[in-house]
């Protein structure tokens, strides 16, 4: 690929995974951090003249994967403010872009949501991403939209729900929750990069499309069951005030990505924790 890549918001979770899966393929790159210092910026996708002069001096450049404005203080204005440059700077240099949504622009779902269903979102990070996902389709540029599901890791070291589950079981510490009945979608990081480099080895051919990456649709109370039943004991579950904001259902169809990358070989949550606690006891 010599260097056609440029990876926006490399020193986040999602960044710094897939950097090290090219890496591990010898796949070179160009990165928005310092690769020895994760706080020190290279490209600031705020700063538009800077961005451009990124392009101008690497002119290779056909692909830049957009995996900012996740979380963090500034997470609204690198959203807007940050997909508003790339996308002029696609336009100028005619360079895709692959932009990475949310599952979760969704909102409350009772069946399984497809690429076309109709979106309404929740939260206020699931509306920032409807909105940025809009500024793409009107722009007219050369961009794939990925809906992303919750990620996690073989380790389950990722913040989050299967962490914090996973801690209660091991340290025996009570789990907090404000509804266990509620079903989110989860794939393993490894699936997503191994995906991810897919589409991105074949980006025509996913041109101006719209692609959710999940797996399994799983309810919280499901996931504590796995934890029981390997883990072989019961932790005390604490019921916290409903936030009306979280307590949705969100369910994601993933056949799409299954037909077009012929993607099968997915992991499952059940041996991932199996295969932790086998390497803990």
């Amino acid at each position: 690929m010599n260097r056609r890549i440029l990876i926006i918001g490399s020193s986040g979770y999602i960044g710094q995974n897939f950097v090290y899966y090219l890496k591990k393929k010898k796949i070179p790159f160009f990165s928005s951090h310092n690769k020895f210092d994760k706080f020190k910026k290279n490209i600031d996708v705020l700063n538009f003249k800077q961005l451009e002069g990124f392009i101008k001096k690497n002119r290779g450049i056909k692909i830049i994967l957009n995996f900012s404005g996740q979380k963090g203080k500034f997470y609204k204005k690198i959203s807007h403010k940050g997909n508003q440059n790339l996308i002029l700077i696609a336009k100028k240099y005619k360079i895709q872009i692959i932009f990475l949504s949310s599952v979760l622009v969704y909102g409350s779902r009772k069946n399984q949501a497809k690429e076309n269903s109709m979106l309404k979102p929740i939260t206020e990070y699931s509306k920032i991403k409807y909105q940025v996902e809009k500024m793409y389709i009107k722009s007219k540029i050369n961009f794939i939209i990925i809906r992303l599901a919750n990620l996690y890791d073989n380790s389950l070291k990722k913040e989050g729900l299967l962490r914090n589950l996973y801690n209660s079981f091991i340290y025996n510490k009570d789990f907090q929750c404000s509804n266990i009945n509620i079903t989110r979608n989860f794939i393993c990081v490894n699936d997503f990069n191994k995906i991810l480099y897919k589409i991105m080895t074949n980006n025509e051919k996913f041109k101006n499309q719209i692609l959710n990456i999940s797996n399994e649709n799983l309810k919280i109370i499901q996931i504590i069951k796995f934890f029981q039943k390997i883990y072989n004991k019961n932790i005390n579950v604490i019921h916290q005030k409903n936030n009306n904001h979280e307590n949705f259902d969100n369910i994601i169809n993933n056949f799409k990505l299954i037909k077009l990358l012929k993607y099968k070989k997915f992991t499952k949550l059940k041996d991932v924790i199996r295969n932790n606690k086998n390497e803990h006891f």
